[in-house]
């Protein structure tokens, strides 16, 4: 049984252990394993939501393939238990996720809690860093197999051989398209694939290149995506 004592029990779905850590340290009870390629089943989703022993109970997909499983599970889990109250915070990233979870306080009530989960989830600018597997057009851009590829909410941003490039260039296209002031955090969670000494450098090369918002660095070890980057 997970979510003893508490108002509100959270699970989450998690892509890399170091983001499972990170998430876990944040308030999460109860963390599925999935991402891109292994969405969590119906009966996976059901049986996390039904361990945790609160009344209520807040579900963080972190994946739009998750989303509509998630919302049956939560239905089912209702259904055979009409005491428990199931929500499910439309986290498409895993960084929505995390930006959620900044602001979670179990001693608020469940509307305050959810309205500034959501205000925080909906503040934050997300940039998923990956490769092509194969050669394709992305809303009429080409992208050939093995370029890197900077993904935002509405698609693809940045495309190119050189990854340090392909980062850049997303996280300028965003500063460009903002006020001054509202952006104040780069958060960057790197993947398996990357070493952290490699996460580091291009930090450092970075900070070097923004100098008005401040970088953080976390070990992620997601699997396909070298890098997750949150812009808050």
């Amino acid at each position: 049984t997970y979510g003893i004592g508490k108002k509100h029990g959270i699970v989450a779905v998690s892509p890399g252990d170091g983001l499972s850590e990170i998430m876990k340290s944040l308030g999460v009870d109860y963390i599925i394993k999935g991402g891109q390629t292994m969405n969590p089943s119906l009966k996976d989703l059901f049986q996390a939501i039904e361990r945790l022993n609160s009344e209520n109970v807040i579900v963080l997909p972190n994946n739009p393939n998750i989303l509509l499983t998630a919302r049956e599970a939560a239905a089912a889990v209702m259904e055979k238990n009409p005491s428990k109250r199931v929500i499910i915070l439309e986290t498409k990233t895993v960084q929505e996720g995390i930006a959620a979870l900044s602001v979670y306080d179990d001693e608020l009530e469940t509307e305050q809690l959810l309205t500034e989960m959501n205000e925080a989830m909906e503040h934050v600018v997300p940039i998923s860093v990956t490769y092509a597997i194969r050669d394709s057009s992305i809303k009429g851009k080409k992208v050939r197999k093995g370029e890197y590829l900077s993904i935002g909410k509405e698609g693809l941003i940045s495309s190119g051989r050189r990854l340090e490039k392909v980062i850049r260039d997303a996280i300028s296209s965003i500063l460009k398209t903002s006020k001054e002031d509202d952006y104040e955090i780069i958060t960057v969670f790197y993947g398996s694939d990357v070493k952290e000494e490699q996460a580091e450098k291009l930090i450092e090369s970075l900070s070097n290149d923004f100098d008005n918002v401040e970088f953080e660095v976390h070990n992620g070890a997601q699997p396909y995506y070298y890098y997750l980057i949150s812009l808050e």
